[in-house]
């Protein structure tokens, strides 16, 4: 079974919440049929389609959690960029096991936007370093997650880097596009090619009215 979560708009810390109550609904649903039935009736897969211009890092790291946890019950996570990816969208683009997008989809990345709270330079200097070394982590996850390296990501401090769909399929941001499966031979040909061998071929229609069942008065 497949279930679909929705991240429209701003990653407000609401909208978060909404997002881990619905994950956290498929994990808790998978657990207990998991520890109840030989065989569960689980949902297996979770797309997320993301249409945002970013949001809280709080949030973002919620949701993280959870989609962590359905990883962990062997979900598959699907992420479907739709219109806009920025910032935190496009850290959310990163959790599924498939990314996936139109061609239309734009996408950015930044650095940490943050505004410093504190009277004295020591204590305003001490939060900057504790954001940078949270910075890195997040960089390393997406160098792990991606083929964006880390000389790459340098360039893209103090700047908004945008990137279109190509670019992102090129980057590892987005999934390899399945091709598509070569056609061996028509319909028309497989039925002339059995006719040939001496087989009769019906239509559905006609196999069908074949295999009635015939019940006489």
């Amino acid at each position: 079974m497949r279930y679909n979560v929705d991240i429209i708009g701003e990653l407000t810390l609401d909208l978060g919440l909404e997002v881990v109550d619905q994950l956290r609904s498929v994990y808790e649903f998978n657990k207990i049929e998991l520890e109840t039935y030989i065989e569960p009736n689980v949902y297996d897969e979770v797309e997320i389609v993301i249409c945002s211009n970013g949001g809280e890092f709080r949030a973002l790291s919620l949701i993280m959690d959870e989609v962590n946890k359905l990883k962990e019950q062997g979900v598959k996570i699907i992420t479907r960029g739709s219109s806009m990816c920025y910032s935190a969208g496009f850290y959310l683009m990163l959790l599924g096991n498939e990314r996936i997008s139109n061609n239309l989809c734009s996408f950015m990345i930044h650095e940490f936007q943050l505004s410093t709270g504190y009277d004295s330079l020591t204590g305003n200097d001490n939060y900057i370093q504790h954001q940078k070394k949270l910075q890195e982590n997040l960089d390393n996850w997406v160098i792990e997650n991606t083929k964006i390296t880390k000389e790459m990501l340098l360039e893209y401090k103090q700047k908004d880097k945008w990137l279109t769909y190509d670019e992102c399929i090129e980057l590892g941001v987005l999934t390899e596009p399945k091709e598509k499966e070569e056609i061996i031979m028509t319909e028309q040909e497989a039925i002339k090619c059995m006719k040939e061998y001496g087989y009769t071929v019906v239509s559905e229609k006609e196999f069908a009215e074949m295999t009635k069942l015939q019940i006489e008065n």
